[in-house]
């Protein structure tokens, strides 16, 4: 006469739903913690693109400043944040840069002639007596 059956089984049931559970919390928080890492990572890069146009602005608003003859180079990085990006002069008075299909765009006080290309750039102001000219020259 049989008392009592084991049922092995139901533990080991048991067992695999719980471990299925902790696999789908951990998946859940390596997501989120994935989609933090992505959203720092696009407004650092937001926020040096946005460095970029006011160190931009500020040199040609340095040139404009200038009472005389300006010369100076400076110079524009390859990367923002380890990520390629776009940039270029619409209409003489104002500069595009372009990250991820996100455009930052700058307006100029001063119309510019000449074109803007990561790495070195020249930028000069010739003071003609009626129509001052800043010009951008890349160096390299």
């Amino acid at each position: 006469m049989i008392l009592f059956k084991k049922r092995f089984g139901q533990g080991s049931t048991e067992f695999i739903l719980i471990i299925a559970a902790v696999i789908v919390i951990l998946t859940g928080i390596v997501i989120l913690v994935q989609w933090k890492l992505g959203e720092a990572k696009k407004q650092g890069t937001d926020s040096n693109a946005q460095e970029l146009a006011n160190l931009i602005r500020a040199e040609i608003q340095m040139a404009a400043d200038s009472s005389s003859t300006y010369s100076r180079e400076f110079f524009i990085p390859e990367t923002l944040n380890g990520e390629d990006y776009d940039i270029r002069f619409n209409n003489q008075t104002e500069i595009a840069i372009i990250v991820n299909g996100r455009e930052f765009v700058i307006f100029l006080n001063h119309a510019v002639n000449g074109s803007l290309q990561k790495g070195r750039n020249l930028i000069q102001k010739d003071n003609l007596p009626d129509n001052p000219q800043i010009t951008i020259t890349p160096l390299n």
